[in-house]
């Protein structure tokens, strides 16, 4: 069984700058199906992605 998590925010002292804490637990049936579906998420919007991208950490190797 594959178990992805994700986290956002901050639960540190700068919570009345970001009150917002989520932690995202996905648990696909259909491994492939859950590849496919990332796949074309990240082709549709490869554009607005890299933008957001400045650390470059989503798309290190070009």
């Amino acid at each position: 069984m594959n178990i992805y998590i994700d986290e956002s925010g901050s639960i540190n002292n700068t919570l009345d700058k970001n009150s917002d804490f989520i932690i995202t637990l996905v648990v696909p049936t259909n491994k492939k199906k859950l590849e496919y579906t990332y796949k074309r998420f990240v082709s549709n919007n490869y554009k607005i992605l890299k933008k957001l991208d400045k650390t470059n950490k989503m798309f290190f190797n070009n």
